[in-house]
């Protein structure tokens, strides 16, 4: 899935290191909100949380090319 043009991933900063400072994350929503783009950020977000936590059945069949 591609992802809107100009949004960048909300995600919290955690353990894993990716993602924005809480503060950061907070202005772009409220940025999104503001814009009345929150619906279809969160449509997107939505949608790219369940392919990461649900991967494909044949994911482990693709090879990594760098």
């Amino acid at each position: 899935m591609q992802r809107p043009a100009g949004r960048l991933p909300l995600r919290a900063s955690g353990p894993g290191g990716s993602g924005l400072p809480g503060a950061e994350a907070v202005l772009r929503l409220r940025a999104l909100v503001a814009n009345g783009d929150l619906d279809s950020y969160w449509r997107f977000h939505s949608a790219s949380e369940h392919e990461r936590l649900n991967p494909t059945p044949d994911q482990q069949d693709f090879n990594l090319t760098a």
